[in-house]
């Protein structure tokens, strides 16, 4: 067949005849005719509009090896701007893609696969919007094929006494691995996944036995054992896989026991799974992520001895392909908290690397607050109200009922004794007084009148009703004497307004200015309920005054009153009260508010920071 008559109309082929076409042009000498041929058929088999095959030349240099397809104008005129985009990953991963619109505003799919075996060489893909959904198989086509430029002597043997089958036999297992993995890659679960790709290719392969095992701390864990949905991990057979699975692990290449053409021994592991299980031939195939350590390794067992492995080249593909789609499959499956771990340790192995630095200096300050916030340690101090008070307060009350006349004082006036705070309307008690002076006069005339007559029982009454009436007279001009207010000592108005009393209605016992000396000060603490289980009396504590916030007064606790008191919104409150450890200044006066903080002595910084949230949230959950 001429070389030129395998690219003709490829969309009129279907995928067994654009397959045989590409085994056929393998015989080909790889010239600048070959890649005229193959960009068309890998174009029509991948479904896409055009392809171009590239090698890069140097940094930013690529050049064309040929290219193919029925709309190939939009290619040839973007590509050069959009493969340093996915080169890198096309390198790392085997493939890449990115979505792209063209002038038109119409979607497309530019994809790019790497060709093995040509250098940096990758073959370029304008896939329509609408092959979306089959993105994934179409890429896989394009891997399982990339290849037959860059490995001319791999022509897919298979396993009849040694010989090549037939070509189309051949292109048949390509076919059948090409469905395989689009089957495997349909399956949404990691465990069905690797179960059916274990199943298949002991299937496609007549195999006694396919193990897949994966990466689990320092050893390779079976994870899928053909026509095996469960089995016994502590069982002796699965011990033999496990221990040749880690053998391959450690070598870190394909081996096989006996010696295969193209693969070297297996070691002690491989030898003793075959004597124990009666395998004639076993073959392993370590699996590589993307930082390039062993992931994941596959176990063939054959009945026969096998001189030469069928089809090696189309599976070791189609495993490449595979494994990505594999970890990040089984990434998704474990638990989320081993998927948590493994997101952490991915990120701290890339920003641990070089680079990032300021990432890495915000790292080593968390790290450093982290530190002192576990092991250091802060003076934790109580917050209070606090008010200023003394024992040598004196209530000046109304001695009896009548009204305020006058008002000489005012709260916060410093008086001194005997100064007239308030004066009570006393007319009305100068008329009784009068009256009763009126009375005494008449009582007395009677007396005597009484007394002159000899008439001595009517002398007594006289005598008893005069007495009454003095009484009275006294009664009344002590209310009048005691009409006037004044202070009982030297000290300072804290309670009682001019403006509030002045003309005030009072009964007797009334309140009216409450005097208190500026001696004897002690401070009054009202602690919350909270934070009275650190407080103990003898606490060194200081107090700030809202009129000089600025200053700090020492004080130190002396009593606890041991009955909460409600104090509406805030809740159950303590009250303290404190000893002064300065003498009084000029300006303090009594009922001064201010904050206070008691000394508690030292805590962890981290429990001081988060204490109060840790024990609301015992209080909602009863921890």
């Amino acid at each position: 067949m001429k070389r030129d008559e395998l690219a003709p109309a490829p969309q009129q082929h279907d995928a067994r005849s654009l397959l045989l076409a590409l085994h056929e042009l393998r015989k080909a000498p790889v010239d600048a005719g070959y890649w005229a041929s193959f960009c068309p058929l890998v174009a029509a088999l991948c479904r896409a509009r055009a392809a171009v095959a590239v090698q890069r030349q140097g940094e930013d240099t690529w050049s064309v090896l040929g290219q193919g397809g029925t709309q190939t104008a939009w290619l040839a005129a973007a590509w050069p701007q959009m493969v340093a985009d996915v080169a890198p990953r096309a390198g790392s991963n085997g493939f890449a893609y990115t979505p792209a619109v063209d002038d038109a505003g119409e979607a497309r799919l530019f994809a790019a696969v790497r060709i093995l075996g040509a250098g940096e060489a990758l073959l370029l893909l304008d896939i329509a919007q609408q092959e979306r959904g089959m993105l994934n198989e179409l890429l896989m086509r394009a891997m399982l094929v990339a290849d037959v430029a860059a490995r001319p002597s791999v022509q897919l043997p298979v396993a009849t006494a040694g010989a090549l089958a037939p070509t189309r036999t051949v292109d048949r297992g390509l076919i059948d691995l090409l469905d395989l993995v689009s089957q495997v890659m349909q399956t949404p679960s990691f465990e069905l996944a690797t179960l059916k790709l274990a199943n298949g290719l002991a299937a496609h392969f007549g195999l006694v036995l396919c193990t897949l095992g994966w990466e689990k701390g320092s050893g390779m864990h079976a994870v899928a054992v053909s026509h095996l949905e469960r089995f016994e991990r502590k069982s002796e057979n699965i011990r033999l896989i496990e221990a040749a699975l880690d053998e391959a692990a450690a070598e870190e290449m394909a081996l096989s026991h006996p010696p295969a053409e193209g693969l070297p021994a297996g070691g002690p592991a491989h030898a003793a799974l075959c004597d124990n299980l009666g395998y004639a031939q076993v073959c392993t195939l370590p699996q590589r992520d993307q930082q390039g350590n062993v992931q994941s390794v596959l176990l063939l067992a054959w009945p026969q001895a096998q001189p030469r492995l069928p089809e090696f080249g189309g599976l070791l593909l189609a495993l490449e392909m595979l494994q990505p789609w594999l970890a990040d499959l089984h990434q998704r499956d474990r638990w989320w908290g081993r998927r948590l771990a493994g997101w952490a340790q991915d990120h701290i192995e890339h920003y641990a690397g070089p680079g990032h630095p300021w990432i890495k200096a915000g790292a080593a300050a968390v790290t450093l607050v982290a530190l002192y916030g576990i092991f250091g340690t802060w003076d934790y101090r109580v917050e209070a109200t606090a008010q200023l008070t003394t024992d040598a307060t004196r209530m000046v009350s109304a001695q009896f009922d009548g009204r305020v006349e006058d008002v000489k004082a005012t709260a916060g006036d410093l008086v001194k004794e005997g100064t007239v705070l308030a004066v009570l309307d006393t007319r009305d008690l100068r008329q009784q007084e009068v009256e009763a002076m009126a009375e005494c006069q008449r009582y007395e005339a009677e007396a005597s009148r009484h007394r002159a007559d000899d008439n001595l029982a009517d002398m007594e009454v006289a005598l008893a009703r005069l007495a009454q009436a003095q009484a009275r007279l006294a009664r009344l001009r002590d209310y009048i004497a005691h009409a006037t207010n004044v202070a009982p000592f030297d000290g300072v108005v804290v309670e009682g307004e001019r403006k509030d009393l002045l003309g005030l209605p009072v009964k007797k016992g009334d309140h009216l200015f409450r005097i208190a000396q500026v001696q004897g000060l002690y401070v009054m603490l009202h602690v919350p309920e909270r934070d009275i289980r650190d407080i103990k009396p003898g606490a060194k504590g200081e107090l700030s005054l809202l009129a000089r916030p600025d200053q700090k007064i020492p004080f130190e606790l002396n009593a606890l009153i041991p009955v909460a008191q409600v104090k509406g919104q805030e809740g159950n409150q303590f009250m303290l009260t404190g000893k002064l450890l300065e003498q009084p200044e000029g300006w303090w006066r009594p009922g001064m508010t201010g904050a206070g903080r008691v000394e508690v002595g030292p805590r962890n910084v981290a429990w001081v920071a988060t204490h109060r949230l840790v024990d609301a949230i015992r209080m909602k959950f009863w921890w």
